[in-house]
């Protein structure tokens, strides 16, 4: 069965639909977070925008009388940013039509969504009666201690069949602080900065992603923190949806933290002429990693040290780069930004000290005049 609306059709099918499928296959290989088919599920709908396979609804019946009415909402993330609150609005009611019919009569509808962040929707489900659960995550890696470890389970199948640790949110929040973490590229940073840094005032970081680096900073030394970001995927060679969504919890994150951080959405070198007239006891470079481009962030920020301030560099003692992401070796070797660093280093030998850090896999030196 078809249903065609102007601006979307649902294809409603008791069995998956080969969309549905290929939004899994699709999923994988671009890294989303996916619905997992359960072999319990009864009704399936997919929603398509235009000819694109955008969003998918599941049900199980799990008792006489509760259906469990499942949206995977976040299935195609390209059309998930730009959905409007009345389009979202109207596919729900669409769906809720489709379900409310005589097989479903006097039957209490219970809706499973794990986006606690989405509450323009969860306040739609609300209004509709429905039952929204959402306050586990569940322990995805396998260290307790790591936040990235912790991630919510948009669907898997019967929850009650689930053999992963959970924890309420609540408790989260209380463990791993207020802030959504993807990834654990700052740790290096973070492991050196405590070595090299004492009393830090001004502090410019070029490179935000999520901002850990940045809060960390701003925390810890109560510091007035700048840091800079263009959130453009074809500066770093990577997926815009990567970037898309981080900038989107770096934004999030900063709003949260209890120390003010001034945030440049630019590219560094604009930035950094912007910045021509401030001055800085610790700038962090980990931007792009072009060796052309390290030397331009290098040969600028040096231009905004302040006597005994500190520059640290990541990934800059390698000749062979990698990619971002895939780790994928890089053999030419002036993309290497080792090639930048080592070179704009025995420039300013006379001037500066290096400095030896717990981690190797970045570099460090102090301004001396």
């Amino acid at each position: 069965m078809i249903i065609s609306h102007k601006e979307f059709d649902i294809i409603c099918k008791d069995e998956p639909y080969p969309e549905f499928d290929y939004l899994q296959k699709q999923a994988i290989e671009e890294g989303w977070n996916r619905a997992i088919i359960d072999d319990k599920d009864t009704y399936f709908l997919t929603v398509m925008i235009g000819n694109t396979p955008a969003f998918s609804f599941t049900s199980v019946q799990i008792g006489d009388d509760v259906l469990r009415i499942v949206t995977k909402l976040y299935s195609n993330p390209e059309i998930r940013k730009n959905i409007t609150h009345k389009l979202w609005k109207n596919i729900v009611h669409s769906c809720i039509a489709i379900f409310d019919t005589e097989h479903f009569n006097h039957i209490k509808l219970k809706l499973i969504t794990r986006h606690p962040s989405l509450s323009n929707w969860k306040t739609i489900y609300r209004k509709l009666n429905w039952v929204i659960e959402e306050d586990n995550l569940y322990l995805i890696g396998r260290d307790k201690k790591k936040q990235t470890s912790w991630k919510q389970i948009y669907y898997k199948g019967d929850i009650d069949c689930l053999q992963t640790e959970n924890i309420s949110y609540d408790k989260y929040i209380s463990l791993f602080g207020p802030y959504t973490f993807t990834y654990d590229w700052s740790n290096p940073a973070i492991e050196n900065a405590k070595i090299i840094l004492k009393e830090p005032k001004n502090v410019l970081e070029i490179g935000t992603f999520e901002g850990r680096f940045a809060i960390w900073l701003a925390e810890t030394y109560k510091c007035n923190v700048t840091t800079i970001d263009p959130f453009d995927g074809a500066v770093y060679g990577v997926s815009q949806t990567l970037f898309d969504e981080a900038y989107k919890n770096c934004i999030n994150n900063l709003k949260k933290c209890k120390e003010e951080i001034k945030f440049i959405h630019k590219k560094s070198y604009e930035a950094l002429h912007d910045l021509k007239d401030e001055r800085f006891d610790f700038i962090y470079i980990d931007g792009s990693h072009k060796s052309q481009e390290v030397l331009e962030d290098l040969v600028m920020s040096y231009r905004l040290l302040n006597k005994d301030g500190i520059i640290m560099l990541d990934d800059s003692v390698y000749w062979k780069a990698r990619k971002h992401i895939t780790n994928e070796l890089i053999h030419d070797v002036t993309e290497s930004p080792r090639m930048a660093v080592d070179n704009f280093i025995h420039i300013h030998w006379k001037n500066i000290q290096v400095l030896k850090l717990s981690n190797n896999y970045q570099t460090a030196f102090k301004k001396l005049s």
